[in-house]
């Protein structure tokens, strides 16, 4: 089996243990020779590096290609691979590892390793908006807005923190202004309403604990949906809590649907985030690609 592990040297926060610098990179690359695993090791050298060796990866033959980072380092590698025969191994070292933790991937190095290698390949789904494809949720409102303010060097010093710290810092600015959003589901035009908030899930995990889209499942050939709308600031405040106790499917206002595909327009345009990398602004297509990746986990 031809291995290539792709390593982002830049993953996980200056306080995370296990920072893909010189001392984890030396410990996976122990660990996987400990194994008699022959691989190849490429380091990212910037964004979309990852992708693009990926892609290259699966058309020169290898047969799994490894993401040893956080979610930025898997959301590329998934775009390199998708479609193709090569199977995706995740190494989780990064900020959130979002698509790891709802694949309970362990967070040791020797642990996903032998997890890796010892896990049968599966196919998943993928969801795809526009030409890019998303593991785990595209997000339209306030996240996609708190994703493209988000600060680099304070995600480096407090890791998922930043999120947190953003989206307190540009709440206000984010609700002053009524956004109001329209959605075609699987061909039948939804009522238009009034929001803050969409999230698409190809999986239930979505950060932090949080599984906004508890019915999804990565091999259903289904996207789940779930719109949380804008009413008043303690509204947001009352969906916020609901969604962090698993409770918020039973608020009356808030719409959850399953769809193969989804348009969906906002008024005024709206950021759009894939896997929490900020891509372009709605109007966008969301669909589901059934089976298009093979996995090891």
């Amino acid at each position: 089996m031809r291995v290539l592990v792709i390593a982002n040297p830049l993953a996980g926060s200056s306080g995370n243990r296990w920072r893909i610098g010189p001392p984890a990179l030396e410990l996976l690359q122990v660990t996987l020779q400990k194994m008699g695993v022959e691989f190849d090791l490429h380091l990212t050298i910037g964004p979309g590096d990852a992708s693009e060796t990926a892609r290259a990866a699966a058309l020169n033959g290898y047969d799994l290609v490894v993401a040893a980072g956080g979610d930025g380092t898997v959301h590329e590698v998934v775009n390199g691979l998708a479609g193709t025969p090569a199977q995706l191994g995740l190494i989780p070292i990064g900020t959130e590892n979002v698509l790891a933790r709802e694949m309970g991937i362990p967070f040791s190095i020797e642990k996903a390793c032998v997890h890796m290698l010892g896990s049968e390949p599966r196919d998943i789904d993928l969801g795809l908006c526009g030409d890019r494809y998303f593991a785990c949720f595209a997000g339209v409102g306030f996240d996609g807005f708190v994703a493209s303010n988000l600060n680099a060097e304070l995600k480096d010093a407090i890791g998922s923190f930043a999120y947190v710290w953003t989206a307190l810092e540009k709440v206000a600015e984010y609700r002053g202004q009524e956004r109001l959003l329209r959605l075609v589901a699987d061909g039948l035009a939804v009522e238009e309403m009034p929001f803050w908030q969409m999230m698409v899930g190809n999986i239930q995990a979505y950060g932090g604990n949080l599984r906004p889209t508890p019915r999804a499942r990565v091999d259903d050939g289904l996207l789940d949906v779930v719109v949380l709308p804008a009413k008043d600031f303690p509204s947001m405040i009352q969906q916020v809590m609901a969604v962090a106790t698993g409770s918020h499917l039973d608020l009356a206002d808030v719409l959850y649907l399953q769809v193969r595909e989804l348009r969906v327009e906002t008024i005024p345009p709206e950021q759009v985030q894939l896997d929490g990398e900020v891509d372009g602004l709605t109007p966008v297509l969301i669909r589901v690609v059934p089976g298009a990746l093979r996995a090891r986990f």
